[in-house]
């Protein structure tokens, strides 16, 4: 009877060893209390969190998940390739869920609609190309889809007399007075360009040209490229300054030819996808690439993304913490990684606030928890809040925990992910993985939640 309880005791022992092993995989037992491992193998679900989101994982413990957006939308996975995602659908990859504010493509035929090829073939609809010498040929090589891209190839060949600085092709993706544009506006060209033969004579430019009412050119704003043989994406930011005469913008590519004359020319360029997109100073103020938007014959907009999750019975006390991977472009507004309240963003309770240079996680009306400068564009962070009636604290990126002893006021029935959850305060970029815990982490669990390296990815 003795040896069975001893081999009981001994059974529960183990037991107990192999549970703390599980909440902290390649850690020694002496963990502190209240402390949970987040990230590793088996790390799934956070162990004591009410919901857990692993939107990189494409794995999910806690309420549903909802998800409003009125158009069709596109996502990038890691290995580059792009997909559409139907209306009301989260937009999720091996990259995370991506989350955006509305944004319009006002090239109104990006995807090569009545394009055919030929020497010279025919120009996809409503697109222009001219030739800087008449010694020079065009060919529509062909059109196709790369990574979910629709392209064209257009080879240029020949031998010009030209010399000094001439254009060998100067292909526009639009017509003259096609997009109506002021001076001071802030507009963000885009297209995936690449060397599919031959090699360029000399520079290539993402183009934007500043026309009048009547289609006279005002100014030309242009950013230098280097097309190689990787199908990529290239952008250019340009804040229009032709002054009152300026009323509308053309967006396209310029190939420069060789300074010396009689120099044979032949290369094959592919061009995908271009895009041309006006951005309120309110989201940012030096501009970016928003993810693509397709379009057939007329300007298209990509609706705003909306997530969120209902939270029953959940209050105060509460922890939050996550992976996020920034927008492409410094952001001007509020971007909101995670909203703790109610449907209305009048009732913000916890918040990490990428805005104004900083993260800062508290509450409207009440003073927050500025963690520090926010990462730069396009990088992994993490960070974790945490509060209660009687304060709240925070680390971004395993810094050093900070706290203010305002707390918070109780009553939570909404998450709002990515934003908040309205479809307003969108990030521009990846939510990896967001968790919740209905307690107020310890300040060194608090720096553990917000340290990289514990989510594991």
């Amino acid at each position: 009877m003795l040896r069975r309880v001893l081999l009981a005791l001994i059974a529960l022992a183990l037991a107990s060893v192999q549970a703390h092993a599980q909440l902290l995989p390649g850690r020694a037992p002496g963990f502190r209390p209240g402390f949970q491992f987040i990230g590793g193998a088996g790390g799934f679900p956070a162990s004591g969190a009410v919901l857990d989101y692993d939107f990189k994982g494409d794995r999910y413990s806690g309420p549903a998940i909802s998800v409003s957006r009125a158009s069709p939308a596109y996502i990038d996975d890691s290995a580059g390739n792009w997909t559409l995602v139907a209306a009301n659908a989260l937009r999720r990859s091996d990259k995370g869920a991506l989350i955006e504010g509305a944004q319009t493509n006002s090239v109104r035929n990006n995807s090569m609609q009545g394009a055919v090829a030929g020497s010279p073939g025919t120009l996809p609809n409503l697109w222009v190309a001219s030739l800087g010498s008449a010694a020079l040929s065009r060919q529509v090589v062909g059109v196709g889809t790369l990574n979910g891209v629709d392209y064209i190839d257009l080879r240029v060949f020949g031998t010009a007399s030209n010399s000094g600085a001439w254009l060998p092709l100067n292909l526009q993706f639009e017509s003259a007075g096609a997009v109506a544009a002021a001076t001071g506006q802030l507009w963000t060209i885009s297209a995936f360009v690449q060397l599919v033969a031959g090699s360029l004579p000399s520079n290539v430019q993402l183009e934007l040209e500043e026309l009048t009412s009547s289609n006279a050119n005002v100014r030309y704003n242009a950013k230098l490229i280097t097309p190689d043989n990787t199908f990529r994406r290239y952008e250019f930011n340009s804040t229009l300054s032709g002054g009152s005469t300026t009323a509308g913008v053309r967006p396209g590519i310029w190939i420069y030819g060789p300074t010396t004359a009689n120099v044979p020319i032949d290369f094959t360029i592919r061009v995908g996808w271009p895009q041309l997109e006006q951005w309120s100073s309110a989201i940012t103020t030096v501009g970016g690439a928003s993810s693509p938007i397709r379009t057939t014959g007329t300007a298209a907009t990509r609706a705003a993304d909306a997530v969120s999750a209902s939270l029953t019975g959940f209050s105060v006390p509460l922890t939050v913490a996550g992976v996020i991977r920034s927008a492409p472009f410094a952001l001007a507004g509020a971007a909101v990684p995670a909203r703790i309240g109610t449907s209305s963003t009048a009732s913000y309770r916890t918040l990490l606030n990428a805005a104004g240079g900083s993260v800062v996680g508290g509450e409207t009306g009440s003073a927050g928890v500025d963690l520090g400068a926010q990462p730069s564009a396009g990088t992994r962070f993490a960070f974790a809040f945490a509060g209660d009636a009687a304060g709240q604290s925070g680390s971004l990126n395993g810094g050093a925990v900070v706290g203010i002893a305002t707390g918070l006021t109780a009553g939570h029935t909404f998450l709002g992910i990515g934003g908040n959850g309205d479809g307003s305060a969108q990030t521009y970029g990846y939510i990896e993985r967001l968790a919740l815990w209905p307690y107020r982490a310890a300040n060194d669990n608090v720096r553990t939640y917000g340290t990289l390296s514990n989510w594991g990815g």
